[in-house]
């Protein structure tokens, strides 16, 4: 996945987060990637489905992590 389609994709899906904390994510990503060595479709592939990189924020953030819809997994994932 390339870097703008993964932050939009991101954003879309952190969305249930108020503007300070979805940016701050936004962010702790961007620098994620920008830090690695790696090429960025790598560096992203390896934080996973973006089902498990919400329930990352979730837990990192401490709240519930949303149910997201089939749908969205489909689209996600493929």
């Amino acid at each position: 996945m390339k870097r703008k389609t993964f932050i939009k994709s991101l954003r879309k899906h952190l969305s249930f987060l108020d503007k300070k904390a979805l940016e701050e994510e936004i962010l702790y990503y961007i620098n994620k990637i920008d830090k690695s060595k790696k090429a960025d479709e790598e560096v992203i592939k390896s934080f996973g489905p973006m089902e498990e990189i919400v329930k990352d924020v979730c837990k990192r953030r401490k709240i519930d992590s949303p149910s997201l819809s089939k749908k969205e997994f489909f689209i996600v994932k493929f």
